[in-house]
């Protein structure tokens, strides 16, 4: 066996071939000497070298590619929302706060773009600007806001940042034991801080103040949010609090059924719509956002309508469901794009798939909570 082994490589890699002899009569090679081998193993070091430079280049040709196509989308993004010089260079900045890969997503992540604004305060407050530079900032940020259409969050949809809290929203003002101390209504809501200003019957004072401001409010349709807002100043005169913002909320669902953030594929099939025939029943594809017992949101290129009745089906490692009708009772369209979010809700559903999603939403808490 090992005969015809060494009689194999010898005839394939005659360079390399070894044995007792001079040379291997039968196919008259010459055993290697030295030089060869070390002639070989660079010609192979060399080949391992240029397939390692090619697929670099072409690592770094497609990541160019993908940094001019996103540059591209960039400027027409940027061109529709009319954004001029400064917020142009403000959006990439909080881009590189938030690590974001494709800058064109904060035009359509409100909660990235949140996050890409605390990042930019955060490096305002670092650097001690001056009060002039914070100034200049807030009007820029606040443009900013207006026109990509962030200044409001719609009834029922969860807000990511306090920056997202309506003037004159309803709040309590917390103690550390989590007692109530005093009310109030949200006064003023910047960029860089927020003020609330206590109610008449609020028996507050500055040394029952903290670092940080525990308050809590409710949404309608939404839930109930608890936060710890960094305390700047307090004034005994107004009965005015000013706090920075945060982006740390914890929110608790004021819904009959508890739901999860998702983001897998399902496919949906209109069935039934009020406002326009239904389209061919071909079923297409989205992707959810949350689910519940009691219903599902996705986001879809696909045009609905509320009160529209579709089909979800989905199979996936940890949740298959086939035939669930939902009805849409709400959406909303971010201004620019051609997605939609969608609220359904579902109609009649068969207690047995209602409970594997309730044993799905439970799981997915359970490791949330575990993290």
């Amino acid at each position: 066996m090992n005969a015809r082994l060494t009689l194999l490589v010898a005839a394939c890699f005659p360079v390399l071939a070894f044995g007792g002899e001079d040379n291997f009569t039968f196919l008259n090679m010459p055993r290697a000497g030295s030089g060869e081998v070390a002639v070989c193993a660079l010609l192979l070091v060399l080949l391992l070298l240029s397939i390692v430079v090619f697929e670099l280049v072409k690592i770094r040709y497609e990541l160019t590619r993908e940094r001019l196509v996103s540059g591209s989308r960039f400027t027409q993004n940027a061109g529709r929302f009319s954004l001029d010089g400064d917020e142009r260079t403000l959006m990439r900045a909080m881009g590189t706060h938030v690590g974001a890969g494709d800058l064109n997503d904060l035009f359509y992540s409100q909660p990235l773009y949140e996050a890409g604004v605390e990042g930019e305060a955060n490096a305002m407050l670092r650097l001690n600007s001056t009060d002039e530079a914070l100034e200049t900032r807030e009007k820029v940020l606040k443009s900013l806001r207006r026109k990509l259409h962030y200044a409001m969050v719609d009834p029922g949809v969860p807000i990511t940042s306090t920056r997202n809290m309506a003037i004159g929203q309803p709040v309590w003002i917390l103690s550390q034991k989590k007692s109530v101390i005093g009310e109030g209504l949200v006064m003023k809501v910047k960029e860089l801080s927020f003020s609330v200003r206590l109610g008449s019957n609020s028996m507050m004072r500055s040394s029952m103040l903290d670092s940080c401001v525990r308050m809590a409010f409710t949404r309608r349709g939404d839930g109930v949010y608890g936060i710890d807002a960094p305390f700047v100043d307090f004034d005994p005169v107004t009965s005015i609090i000013t706090c920075r913002h945060t982006l740390s909320l914890r929110r608790n669902q004021m819904r009959a059924d508890v739901r999860v953030d998702t983001d897998f594929p399902i496919g949906i099939r209109c069935i039934a719509s009020e406002r326009s025939k239904p389209t061919d029943g071909k079923p297409f594809r989205v992707r959810t956002v949350d689910i519940s017992g009691g219903g599902i949101s996705f986001i879809s290129d696909h045009e609905l309508h509320v009160n529209d009745t579709v089909v979800v089906n989905t199979s996936t490692a940890r949740l298959s469901l086939e035939g669930v009708q939902a009805r849409i009772v709400a959406q909303s369209r971010h201004y620019g794009s051609s997605r939609a979010l969608y609220h359904g809700q579902f109609i009649a559903i068969d207690v047995p798939k209602k409970e594997r999603i309730v044993k799905y939403v439970f799981e997915k808490l359970r490791e949330i909570n575990q993290r």
